[in-house]
C-alpha cells in the first residue's frame, strides 16, 4: 500500500482503518515513552551509583577524549564496556568531561547504552529508552529489575515495525499484539516489579486502553505529533551524522596537535640525547689545544715576518754593488 499523504484531509486519511490504526499505535508509543521516563531517570541514577562504588570514587571529569582518559575514568570506563549487554558502548554519544559534576553525569554514562543520546530524559525517544533497558547489562545482573529486559526487546520490535512502516498501516491483529506488549511492560507482573512504584507508569496505560477504545477521537494535534515521531529515525540519523562529522574534526584536531606535541618532544629529547653523549670535558680540552696550537702558529707567522723585514734590509745594499759591479764585467 502507499503511504497516507497530507494531501487527503485528516477526514479522508482517519476513514482508513488500517491508517486510523497507525496513528493509534504510534500514538500508544509515545504515552509508552512517557510512562517510562521516570523509571528510566530512577535506573540510570543507580547504575550511576553502582559504577561510582565499583571504581570506588568518582570519574575526575577533566578528562575530554574516550581516547585519553586517566586511570581513573578508565576504571569507569571499564565498568561501562563491563555492563554492556554486547560489549559496544556508543562512546560517541558521551562526553567523559561530563561524568562527574554536571546536572545530569549519569545520562552520559547511560547514553553509552542508548542508539542516540540526548542530555535529559525528557528529549529521549522511546527508542534509546528501550535500548538502555536492553544494552545495558546492569538490568540482568541487578535483581531487582526482573524480566523486564525480555520485555523491552518485544517492544523494541514492535516499535521498529511501527515506525518503519513505510505504508503506515497496521492490521487489527498486529495492534492488539504491540500495544498488548506495551502494556506488560508497563504493569511490570515479574517480580520485583519496579515500574510498578511510578504514578507515570499507571498514567500511561490508561492512556493506551483510552486510545484502543473504538470511540476514540483522534485530533490534528494528535496525527501531527505521530507524523514527526514517524520521522524520528531521520531525524535521529541527521544528528548522529552531524555528532559523528564534529567527533571527527575534533578527533583530527587533537591528533594533529598530538603529532605537534611528539615532534617537540623528540627534537628536545634528541637535543638531551647528544648533550649526553658528548663528553663535556673533553669538548672543552679540545677546544683549548685548538686555541694553544692556533696561538703558536701565529707566533711563528710574527717571528717569520721580522725575519723577512731583517732580510730585506740587509739585501738592499748588495744589490747596489751588484747593479756597480755588473756594467764593469760586461766591459771585461
Amino acid at each position: 500500500m502507499q503511504a497516507n499523504t497530507l494531501d487527503e484531509t485528516l477526514e479522508q486519511r482517519l476513514a482508513k482503518p488500517d491508517y486510523k490504526r497507525w496513528v493509534k499505535a504510534v500514538m500508544c508509543l509515545n504515552y509508552l515513552k512517557e510512562g517510562l521516563e521516570q523509571f528510566a531517570q530512577k535506573a540510570s541514577e543507580e547504575l550511576y551509583a553502582d559504577i561510582v562504588y565499583t571504581t570506588k570514587a568518582t570519574p575526575c571529569g577533566k578528562c575530554k577524549e574516550i581516547q585519553y582518559l586517566c586511570s581513573l575514568c578508565k576504571r569507569t570506563k571499564h565498568e561501562i564496556e563491563k555492563r554492556h549487554s554486547f560489549s559496544t558502548p556508543c562512546w560517541k554519544n558521551t562526553d567523559p568531561e561530563k561524568w562527574s559534576d554536571s546536572p545530569n553525569c549519569h545520562w552520559y554514562i547511560s547514553k553509552c547504552y542508548m542508539n542516540v543520546g540526548q542530555n535529559s530524559v525528557k528529549d529521549f525517544d522511546i527508542s534509546a529508552l528501550l535500548n538502555f533497558i536492553i544494552n545495558c547489562k546492569w538490568f540482568q545482573m541487578s535483581s531487582l529489575y526482573g524480566n523486564i529486559q525480555s520485555n523491552a526487546q518485544k517492544v523494541l520490535e514492535n516499535r521498529n515495525a511501527i515506525i518503519h512502516n513505510a505504508g503506515q498501516n497496521i492490521s487489527e491483529s498486529d495492534l492488539s499484539s504491540y500495544t498488548g506488549n506495551m502494556l506488560k511492560l508497563l504493569k511490570d507482573d515479574t517480580p520485583p516489579g519496579k515500574l510498578k512504584g511510578f504514578r507515570e507508569s499507571d498514567t500511561a496505560q490508561h492512556r493506551i486502553n483510552k486510545i484502543l477504545e473504538v470511540y476514540f477521537v483522534i485530533t490534528p494535534d494528535d496525527e501531527i505529533n505521530v507524523r514527526l515521531a514517524a520521522h524520528e529515525k531521520e531525524i535521529g540519523e541527521l544528528q548522529t551524522a552531524i555528532q559523528k562529522d564534529h567527533i571527527d574534526f575534533k578527533t583530527r584536531l587533537n591528533n594533529q596537535d598530538s603529532v605537534n606535541c611528539n615532534v617537540t618532544k623528540n627534537i628536545e629529547e634528541l637535543r638531551t640525547d647528544v648533550m649526553h653523549k658528548v663528553d663535556t670535558s673533553t669538548f672543552l680540552k679540545s677546544v683549548e689545544a685548538i686555541d694553544q696550537n692556533v696561538q703558536a702558529l701565529n707566533v711563528r707567522v710574527e717571528e717569520g715576518e721580522r725575519r723577512h723585514e731583517a732580510l730585506q734590509k740587509i739585501g738592499k745594499p748588495w744589490k747596489l754593488v751588484v747593479q756597480m759591479v755588473k756594467p764593469i764585467i760586461e766591459l771585461a
